[in-house]
């Protein structure tokens, strides 16, 4: 099965849909054994260029040797290093491979004949209508189509003898908005209206018509307005828009034509011209008969009742998105709610760092993950070349993919019906790649220009949940520092007056007992007059690695001043209480001779167990047990510090293992 791709970049997050659509559909005809993977991307359309960086991430994602051929549109990505990083990567590859629209140095090129288009609209704007004053709107100065547009449009007043002046032409992008902008222009230029104004696209055209209809004028009562490059929203519009048809599909159809030519070694001409017919309508004063404009109204309702379908099916996205909390969750909700558009098989594949991180937060742990939680160990350069299947549904039914990791696309996407295709789509964080979308057989549902949208959708609430996390991670961060002993990693006496009562409360509420342990580390200030504060950190972390090995995983252990530790624990028996507080003297006899420390690492330990009575506080129970380890600790005073180097100077030759 021969793998094909077409490489490309939307317009104003308009995806080229006749493109897939007519290669899919030429395959089938010809009843050919190759399959389509289209990857597109939106990055034309902010003026971010992190954000544009991020969407022509897809691109790196094929290993074009993987491929028999390729079908490029580099005619709308407008970062001329991305372009020509491609070309380039294709021709390494050193695979057969046709050009849309522009023209690369050594690839066939599939291109409409703009020029002769162009022509057919000026003759019967001329000799059916007897137009004389001409304005032209034309496209961007960088694009073929725009520059055979304006020479066609100059030629052929010229043949005619009238003359067009720099103030009759203005370079404009092809959307809307550019369309009113354009107008605006013009205005400034001239006193009064020309008999048409000319524009490179539909959608200026409706810009034009809709600026004039706000300044009072009527279409095509005072000016007539024509389009070019037909899109199929211009149809229904009022006045309809003269044009020329649309001829997507055919150039999908002669571009993988091509190279299916040349990948069996046949010669392919350097240029291959589509030629699209004149489309009249209303805007330039032509007669639509009612059988057309019962059409028209038809086919207007049918597409009102889908908007209005599909309208439905985003805002039930967009209000199960807000629940999401996982990124698998989120890919379900695109599944589940998007049926209409979502294909045969839906997969979203990602970096496995956002899933490994994300359940670390969920689990509660903080430990030393706070740089690779940075969004900077992420990648801007393309894809890591392993990836976690993070949600899969294949034929209608969801597969587990058990956080299958993958390298490269295939064979996890792999497709054995001839005719089958799939369409492509990043997942990114600015400029930083995350994942990809893919969506098998949705050639023909591609012109809904749904999917752009909803993968934005999905991108964002993934973004903002990392994003929620990675607070959620600073926060817990910020409160263990906060709650932590910065020396031995367990609570300080913030974390033992937050957490203390809570513990205590609670054992109360159950009816269990609470024991509190207060514990002073013997000699500390000699420790560290002696020998130093590092010795004397040493006798610290030995008393808090002690408290924490015997007290249990029930027990918050806490250092509330610099030698004096307190240990809440539920109450078991007074035998198990006296056998925990031997351990706690063993493990610090056994601290010290594993660390060659040169004294002897004792405690005063003080315990109070509480009564459950109705005016027992905590605090009482604290106090209690700091009595009892006075006590204690005024019988160790009476004792000498025992030294294991018999002497008062400091042991310089020490250090602490």
């Amino acid at each position: 099965m021969k793998k094909l791709a077409l490489i490309m970049d939307s317009r104003n997050r308009q995806m080229h849909s006749d493109w897939p659509k007519g290669i899919v559909q030429q395959i089938k005809k010809a009843g050919e054994d190759a399959v389509l993977y289209t990857f597109c991307c939106a990055a034309n359309w902010s003026r971010d260029q992190e954000y544009n960086n991020g969407e022509y991430s897809i691109f790196h994602l094929p290993d074009l040797s993987d491929f028999d051929g390729v079908i490029l549109d580099v005619s709308n990505i407008r970062t001329r290093q991305v372009a020509e990083g491609i070309v380039e990567r294709v021709r390494m590859a050193g695979i057969p491979a046709v050009t849309l629209e522009k023209q690369v140095p050594g690839f066939p090129c599939v291109a409409v004949d703009c020029y002769s288009a162009m022509t057919r609209m000026m003759e019967h704007l001329r000799e059916s209508h007897h137009f004389q004053n001409f304005w032209l709107m034309a496209g961007p100065k960088d694009r073929d189509v725009s520059r055979q547009i304006e020479a066609s449009f100059r030629d052929y007043l010229k043949s005619q003898d009238i003359l067009i002046g720099e103030a009759d032409v203005c370079h404009q992008d092809l959307d809307i908005e550019s369309g009113r902008e354009g107008f605006c222009k013009f205005m400034e230029r001239h006193r009064k209206l020309p008999d048409v104004i000319v524009c490179a696209s539909d959608a200026q055209a409706i810009g034009v018509c809709e600026e004039l209809k706000a300044k009072g004028w009527s279409v095509p009562k005072d000016v007539a307005v024509t389009g070019f490059e037909c899109f199929e929203g211009a149809y229904y519009y009022t006045p309809q828009i003269t044009t020329v048809s649309r001829v997507g599909e055919k150039m999908g159809a002669m571009a993988v034509k091509a190279l299916l030519s040349q990948i069996k070694g046949r010669t392919v001409a350097d240029v291959i011209y589509c030629e699209p017919s004149l489309v009249t309508g209303e805007s330039s004063g032509c007669h639509v008969t009612p059988e057309d404009v019962t059409a028209v109204m038809n086919r207007r309702i049918v597409e009102r009742m889908e908007i209005n379908a599909y309208r439905e099916e985003l805002l039930a996205l967009e209000s199960a998105l807000m629940q999401c909390r996982s990124m698998r969750s989120v890919a379900k909700a695109l599944s589940e709610h998007m049926k209409r558009v979502s294909g045969s098989a839906f997969y979203m594949i990602c970096d496995p760092r956002l899933e490994r991180y994300s359940n670390a937060i969920d689990e509660g742990r903080v430990g030393n993950i706070e740089e690779d939680l940075s969004i900077s160990v992420l990648s801007r350069t393309g894809l890591p070349k392993e990836m976690q299947v993070v949600y899969a549904r294949e034929e209608r039914e969801r597969r587990d993919p058990m956080d299958q990791m993958v390298s490269g696309m295939f064979p996890l996407l792999d497709m054995d019906v001839a005719g089958d295709d799939m369409l492509l789509l990043p997942l990114h964080f600015g400029a930083y790649a995350v994942g990809y979308f893919a969506f098998k057989n949705v050639a023909e549902h591609l012109s809904k220009q749904v999917y752009l949208r909803i993968t934005l959708m999905a991108q964002r609430r993934i973004e903002e949940m990392y994003r929620e996390k990675k607070v959620t991670y600073m926060k817990r961060r910020l409160e263990a520092l906060y709650k932590t002993d910065s020396l031995t990693g367990i609570s300080n006496r913030m974390g033992y007056q937050r957490d203390g009562e809570s513990l205590y409360r609670i054992l109360r509420a159950k009816g269990k007992r609470t024991v509190a342990l207060f514990c002073d580390l013997d000699h500390l200030k000699e420790i560290n007059d002696t020998y130093g504060h590092r010795a004397g950190d040493a006798a610290i972390l030995g008393m808090a690695a002690a408290l924490k090995d015997c007290c249990g995983q029930n027990a918050l252990v806490s250092r509330t001043g610099g030698d004096e530790f307190v240990v809440l624990a539920p109450y078991t028996s007074a035998d198990e209480l006296e056998v925990e507080i031997e351990d706690i003297r063993m493990a610090l006899r056994q601290h010290a001779t594993a660390r060659h420390l040169p004294y002897e690492l004792t405690a005063s330990i003080g315990f109070a167990i509480s009564c459950n009575s109705r005016d027992e506080t905590l605090e009482v129970l604290i106090h209690t047990a700091d009595e009892k380890m006075y006590e204690e600790k005024e019988r160790h005073r009476r004792q000498n510090l025992t030294l294991r180097s018999q002497g008062k100077m400091k042991n310089k030759s020490w250090q602490m293992v």
